[in-house]
């Protein structure tokens, strides 16, 4: 199965929805520091997950045989939260995606201001490799926290990874480059799309 990465972008914020339509345009893929190649992905750029959205999505991962959906929250589109997209999403019609999306706002709502540190950094840049590549392949298999840092604010917390809903597979974090907006640091999960559809 190639590697192949989607992002959705859900941008409730007309002038903001504007901006992201002209990023994508610009946005390569993923960096892949081992190879130093990028890994290619589409962007879908909505307003909401509705469901001719949902069924976009569907025929789109079956075009390329892909098993799961690669998930990212782009902190760089979303002026108002630290956690990214998800707390932009407008769900009604996929009772699932919007439980998911409330067990991870629930998750995340508690997180505090801490300043991003050196050796932070230093954890994160294991993670920007293709796949699971760290300092051990089974790292999410049995770590039992794991640090994310959520960009923008440089907001840091510590999450047990038992607490995430069983849907997501948490594997990595990138770190990315574009245009003026300094280093971007995107969370990275993996939902079953057997378990949404």
């Amino acid at each position: 199965m190639q590697t192949f990465a989607i992002n959705i972008c859900l941008i409730p914020d007309e002038t903001t929805f504007e901006i992201c339509e002209q990023l994508n345009k610009l946005d390569t893929g993923d960096y892949n520091t081992n190879t130093q190649k990028y890994i290619p992905h589409a962007t879908l750029v909505m307003k909401s997950i509705d469901e001719e959205g949902l069924a976009f999505l569907k025929t789109e991962f079956e075009k390329f045989s892909l098993e799961k959906i690669h998930c990212k929250t782009l902190d760089y589109y979303c002026k108002d939260s630290p956690v990214g997209l998800w707390n932009g999403i407008n769900i009604e019609k996929n009772s699932k995606i919007q439980q998911l999306q409330q067990q991870i706002i629930e998750l995340t709502k508690n997180i505090e201001n801490k300043p991003r540190t050196k050796e932070s950094y230093v954890v994160q840049e294991r993670f920007t490799e293709e796949g699971v590549k760290l300092k051990d392949e089974t790292f999410f298999q049995n770590e039992k926290k794991i640090h994310i840092t959520f960009g923008k604010n440089d907001i840091a917390q510590t999450f047990e990874t038992s607490n995430f809903p069983k849907e997501v597979t948490f594997t990595k974090l990138v770190i990315g480059q574009m245009g003026n907006y300094g280093s971007v640091r995107k969370i990275l999960f993996e939902i079953d799309l057997q378990n949404i559809f």
